[in-house]
């Protein structure tokens, strides 16, 4: 249960600030294409990040 709780935080906190990374300096852009790929790779950052900061700190001397 810790495990998920920490997935989660770790998660939404990454959301969270590449999002407002997002709003601030490319939400203005004309080129849907261009926004909706970087959306969906702030979805996939944010999903993945986590996983990869555990196995770090595991393997990490």
């Amino acid at each position: 249960m810790g495990t998920l709780f920490s997935y989660s935080i770790i998660s939404g906190i990454m959301l969270a600030l590449l999002y407002m990374t997002y709003k601030c300096f490319l939400s203005s852009e004309n080129q849907p294409r261009f926004n909706r790929i970087t959306l969906l790779a702030i979805y996939g950052i944010s999903l993945l990040m986590p996983p990869t900061l555990m196995l770090y700190k595991k393997f990490a001397p």
